[in-house]
């Protein structure tokens, strides 16, 4: 099966944004869109057509900030099925992630007993005492390295030609021993990285330090950023951007108005040339306006805004090749398709002017994923 999935993007200069699902966004939004049908299926069993949803939190060993974006996701895929969801219902919803194993996709791997890192997502429902109505939690599992690294923030080089276990294997070892490279701003997955992430504060670069193997950089409240992505390989890169978890086009008023996509932000990530940077500068708003990223509190903050207020303070880009339609890929490139699988925050600071144009892009395999924590 070939791996090559279809992109359009908007060009600014060096500056292009795609609205094609990355791998583990999809397997993500897939995830969650079963879980969707599952509550829609017992709210249906008591008569019910609305519900709030209240945190998803991580792991207690792993800083990690991808709660935010499991509650919006799953806000979307319920109001495809029409369910309404409220600050306050009669029924709530709240959940948890944490990694897990599972058997590895090759037959003969799994036959061996091999198994892969996994993100499981658990939910459950309860009443207005806190009291769970379900016999079983709601369950559903993200599989693979690209959505592990992403979605727990971890700092990774993969090669794009490994085997499921070997990308798998590096994985586990950045867990174990994370070690990012720092050189003075700069923030890359190891010494010789090719791509990279830089924060400018206030308009300047601001120099990042390590704390028990996780790259940090510490802004003050009130301060806005920009988050610069470095591209020093020969590819073209797509980075999808999230900041406490959230895409940067979480926000976006460029919505998909048709088809099983109906609802969902149009874009989902931003391709940066060959030996080039991009600098996103916040929030994408539309094709000419940007809100910029600014630490706030919780309660202000864009997360807040979704009730989650655990958890934050990341900001991850995960690069993966990515080249135009019509074009080969990167003979690097693998050619099937492979499974994935309390303090401050971001919030909306002045609204700039930012413009951008549509171009058409395929995608690749995630090979790098860059997380800097930006609280301590």
């Amino acid at each position: 099966m070939s791996h090559r999935r279809f992109a359009i993007g908007l060009f600014l200069c060096l500056f292009w944004l795609c609205p094609q699902q990355a791998r583990c966004s999809q397997d993500l939004r897939r995830e969650l869109g079963e879980l969707a049908k599952s509550i829609k299926g017992f709210l249906d069993g008591r008569s019910a057509e609305s519900i709030a949803i209240g945190q998803f939190s991580g792991p207690a060993n792993f800083p990690t900030s991808t709660g935010p974006g499991l509650v919006q996701v799953l806000t979307e895929e319920l109001q495809k099925l029409k369910v309404t969801v409220k600050t306050r219902a009669e029924l709530g919803l709240k959940g948890q992630y944490r990694l897990a194993e599972v058997p590895a996709d090759n037959p003969d791997d799994a036959r061996l007993g091999r198994k892969v890192l996994a993100l499981k997502v658990q939910a459950t429902i309860e009443d207005s005492f806190g009291n769970s109505l379900l016999d079983v939690d709601f369950q559903r599992t993200v599989r693979g390295s690209d959505g592990v690294a992403s979605m727990i923030g971890l700092t990774a080089s993969l090669d794009p030609k490994g085997t499921e276990l070997e990308r798998d294997r590096e994985l586990r070892k950045q867990l174990v021993d994370p070690k990012p490279s720092i050189s003075k701003s700069v923030v890359r997955s190891r010494l010789d990285g090719l791509c990279g992430v830089e924060l400018i504060v206030d308009g300047q670069p601001r120099v990042a330090g390590e704390k028990e193997g996780l790259a940090y950089v510490a802004i003050n409240r009130g301060e806005t950023y920009a988050v610069r992505l470095v591209n020093d390989s020969d590819l073209e890169m797509a980075v999808q951007l999230k900041i406490d978890g959230l895409s940067m086009y979480a926000f976006s008023e460029l919505r998909q108005i048709e088809g099983p996509r109906n609802g969902e932000p149009r874009y989902t990530a931003v391709i940066v040339g060959p030996h080039k940077s991009v600098t996103i500068p916040g929030w994408h708003v539309t094709n000419e306006k940007t809100d910029k990223f600014l630490v706030t509190e919780y309660a202000k903050s864009a997360a807040g805004g979704l009730n989650h207020t655990a958890g934050l303070g990341t900001i991850t880009a995960s690069f993966q090749a990515s080249w135009p339609e019509g074009e080969p890929a990167p003979a690097d490139e693998p050619g099937r398709a492979r499974s994935i699988g309390s303090g401050d925050a971001t919030g909306f600071g002045p609204r700039i002017d930012q413009k951008y144009q549509e171009v058409k892009r395929n995608m690749g395999v995630i090979r790098e994923v860059i997380s800097v924590r930006y609280t301590k």
